[in-house]
C-alpha cells in the first residue's frame, strides 16, 4: 500500500526556521536578558564615573532587572495589566534568587573567572541565565500550552502543503482511530497505516484517540511503546482495568458536559491524563465548539489536579482558546484551512497566554 509522506525533508534554512519558531520565548527571553545586562553594566559605569555612592551596583541590577522584567512581560510572553503585579513580583524574586547564586558562584571559584568585574558578570549570568529561564516558565509565567495536529489515516489521504507543514511544526501528533461504531462514513482504523505513522513520527509525543464501541481489539495491535492512548470514559467498559488502571499512557476521553463533580473526582483519581472533547458527534469532522464544556472544565478547575495532564479537543481556534488552561491543545481544522499554519499555530500558543 503506498501513502503519502507524513513529514517532509527541510533545507538547513527551513531546519534553523523551525528551531526559531520552536524556541521564540526563550530566544527572545536571551535577547532581553542581554540587553538587560548591558543597561545594567553602562549604568554601573556611567554612575561610578559621576558619583561616588556605595549601592550603585545594586540600583544597577535592580534597574535591570525591572526592564527585563517589563520587556519580558509586554513583548515576549503578552502577560495582560490584571496579573502585571504577579509576574513582576516573581520575576523580581526569581531575579534576585539568579544574582545571589551568581554572587555565590563567583566567590567559590574566583581564581577560574576573568579579573575583569563586567566579563566575569557576564559570563556568571550566562551560565545561570538557561536555568532560571526554566524557574520563570513555572513560576513567573505561565506554561507553554503544546500544539497538536489532528490527523485521519486512510490509505488514499494525500497531505498538502500546509498539512506537512502544521505536523512538522506542532508540539504533539494526535491520530484519529474511528470505526464504523461512530461513523461510517469515516472509518480511519488501518492498523498497518496508524503504526507506520507512529513510527514515522516517533520522535514527537503521539496521542491515539480511539472513537470505537469496542477499543479493546485494537490495543494489541498499536505499537503502544511510543504513544499516549485515549479511550472514551463510556467505552471503557469493554477493556479490562488491567489494562489501563495506573498506567501512564492512558487516558480518558469525556464527551459529556453534564457529568457531575463526584463522578468526575473518581476519574481523576484513575486516570492521569484526560481529554476533554468539546464537539457534540464524535467521529466528525469540522464541528463548531461546544460552550456547554466551559462548565465541564470549570469542575475540572475546581478539583485539585495533581499531576494532571488536560488536553482540549474540538473546534479549538485561535478565538476560544484563550478560554482555556491546560496543557494541550488539539486543532485540525483550524490548522489546516487557509494558508500559513505556523503562523496559526504561534497564534493558538499566543491567544492562551494567560486566558
Amino acid at each position: 500500500m503506498e501513502t503519502t509522506p507524513i513529514m517532509v525533508k527541510t533545507s538547513v534554512a527551513g531546519t534553523f526556521k523551525k528551531v526559531v519558531v520552536k524556541n521564540r520565548y526563550l530566544i527572545t527571553y536571551i535577547f532581553f536578558g542581554a540587553l538587560s545586562l548591558l543597561i545594567e553594566i553602562s549604568l554601573r559605569i556611567f554612575l561610578n564615573q559621576l558619583l561616588n555612592f556605595e549601592y550603585i551596583n545594586i540600583y544597577a541590577v535592580i534597574f535591570g532587572i525591572l526592564f527585563s522584567a517589563y520587556a519580558n512581560l509586554k513583548f515576549n510572553f503578552n502577560v495582560p495589566r490584571k496579573k502585571y503585579l504577579r509576574s513582576v513580583t516573581y520575576f523580581f524574586l526569581v531575579s534576585i534568587s539568579s544574582y545571589l547564586s551568581q554572587l555565590f558562584f563567583v566567590d567559590q571559584i574566583p581564581n577560574l573567572l576573568p579579573e575583569n568585574e563586567y566579563l566575569s558578570r557576564i559570563l556568571v549570568s550566562g551560565i545561570f541565565f538557561i536555568f532560571f529561564y526554566f524557574v520563570h516558565l513555572n513560576f513567573t509565567f505561565s506554561k507553554i500550552v503544546k500544539i497538536g495536529y489532528a490527523v485521519h489515516p486512510k490509505s488514499d489521504m494525500n497531505l498538502g502543503k500546509d498539512e506537512d507543514t502544521a505536523i512538522d511544526y506542532s508540539d504533539f501528533i494526535h491520530i484519529d482511530l474511528i470505526d464504523e461504531s461512530y461513523n461510517i462514513d469515516n472509518i480511519c482504523n488501518d492498523i498497518l497505516l496508524i503504526n507506520s505513522l507512529i513510527s514515522k513520527l516517533k520522535t514527537k509525543e503521539i496521542q491515539i484517540h480511539i472513537m470505537s464501541k469496542n477499543p479493546g481489539q485494537y490495543l494489541n495491535q498499536i505499537s503502544l511503546e511510543y504513544v499516549d492512548v485515549f479511550i472514551h470514559y463510556e467505552d471503557l467498559a469493554s477493556v479490562a482495568e488491567e489494562i489501563y488502571i495506573g498506567k501512564n499512557n492512558f487516558g480518558v476521553v469525556l464527551n459529556d458536559p453534564k457529568i457531575d463533580s463526584s463522578e468526575l473526582k473518581t476519574i481523576v483519581n484513575k486516570f492521569k491524563k484526560i481529554m476533554i472533547l468539546c464537539i457534540d458527534k464524535p467521529g466528525f469532522s469540522g464541528q463548531k465548539f461546544n460552550e456547554e464544556y466551559f462548565e465541564l472544565l470549570d469542575k475540572l478547575y475546581q478539583i485539585k489536579l495533581q499531576d494532571t495532564e488536560i488536553t482540549v479537543d474540538g473546534g479549538i481556534n485561535n478565538l476560544n482558546v484563550k478560554n482555556f488552561s491546560v496543557e494541550k491543545i488539539v486543532s485540525q481544522s483550524y490548522l489546516s484551512n487557509g494558508n500559513n499554519p505556523i503562523e496559526k499555530i504561534i497564534n493558538l500558543k499566543d491567544s492562551n497566554k494567560y486566558g
